[in-house]
């Protein structure tokens, strides 16, 4: 009797090293899915599933990033470095996943292929005659790129998008209509510039500043009427 109750003593020291061993090994995320469980033998299925679940994920971005990569292309604004940048990052981000490797080979002649036509038809036909798995990456970039320096192929300007030529249209409509306000402006104020000076020089300098004196004293009795008015109009409220 004692001897079963210390073999079951010895089994929970086992089972609580066990699980001490498995918890310290995992990252943090899956550390949190299956820390909960109640001995080893739990633990362990905890971490199956979970692995298996990962796998799917993985299956899943596998497919969403092999699609974008067959429909991978070079962009005009694209030289062959900066096309292969953009397809090298794609790549390891699939290799990544440790679903299917992209070898060497297989990336070189998709690169061959995304090549933008017809500028670069000579030296893909050139480096398809050669067998493509006795050469390096770095060798067809670097034929690719002289071919490049030869031709004096450079990026093609982008084309502009139908958004962006509505919205440059009407930026130009508005400083059409802003330029012709300010126009206007200015040479109605021309205009009243011209008027004032010519009755200026019409009238006799005397005559002139005492119809200027008795324009503003018009204004200002005006003014004090208005004032007045009011003032009346408020008492009688009152």
């Amino acid at each position: 009797m004692r001897s079963m109750k210390n073999n079951g003593q010895q089994e929970k020291q086992f089972d609580a090293i066990a699980k001490c061993v498995i918890l310290s090994s995992l990252e943090g995320n899956i550390f949190n899915r299956v820390f909960a469980g109640e001995n080893a033998k739990e633990l362990w299925k905890a971490i199956n599933e979970n692995h298996e679940g990962t796998k799917d994920v993985a299956n899943e971005r596998y497919h969403v990033l092999i699609d974008r990569l067959n429909s991978f292309k070079q962009f005009d604004h694209e030289n062959t470095e900066s096309m292969y940048s953009r397809l090298n990052v794609l790549v390891n981000e699939i290799n990544s996943l440790g679903v299917k490797k992209i070898e060497e080979t297989e990336l070189i002649r998709k690169m061959l292929h995304t090549l933008r036509r017809p500028d670069y038809d000579l030296v893909t036909t050139i480096l398809y005659e050669k067998n493509l798995s006795t050469m390096t990456l770095n060798q067809v970039l670097n034929k690719v790129t002289g071919h490049e320096l030869r031709n004096n192929i450079k990026p093609r300007a982008p084309h502009s998008s139908p958004t962006h030529i509505a919205l440059a249209c009407k930026q130009a409509k508005m400083l059409k209509k802003m330029a012709t306000k300010k126009s206007s402006s200015e040479e109605k104020e021309k205009n009243e510039n011209q008027c004032s000076s010519s009755d200026e020089g019409v009238m006799p300098p005397k005559l002139y500043k005492q119809a200027k004196i008795m324009n503003e004293s018009l204004k200002k009795i005006n003014l004090m009427d208005t004032w007045s008015s009011s003032k009346m109009s408020l008492t009688t409220n009152l």
